[in-house]
């Protein structure tokens, strides 16, 4: 869908937007190595946002 250069903790990174099957991923890709640092996930009538770790990200933190 999307991607974006952008800095995430001081650290180049890729900002990738993909979605399937009713799910919402924004995966942060290190621009140097290709490592992935972060992935997001939101399903489209779900208001909260879960990292890859499963911690919750809701919409009014």
């Amino acid at each position: 869908m999307e991607i974006e250069a952008e800095t995430e903790h001081a650290r180049p990174v890729w900002s990738v937007k993909v979605a399937r099957a009713g799910v919402t991923y924004e995966v942060k890709v290190d621009r140097g190595d290709g490592t992935v640092v972060e992935v997001e996930r939101k399903r489209a009538d779900d208001h909260d946002r879960y990292d890859d770790h499963g911690d919750r990200h809701g919409s009014d933190d």
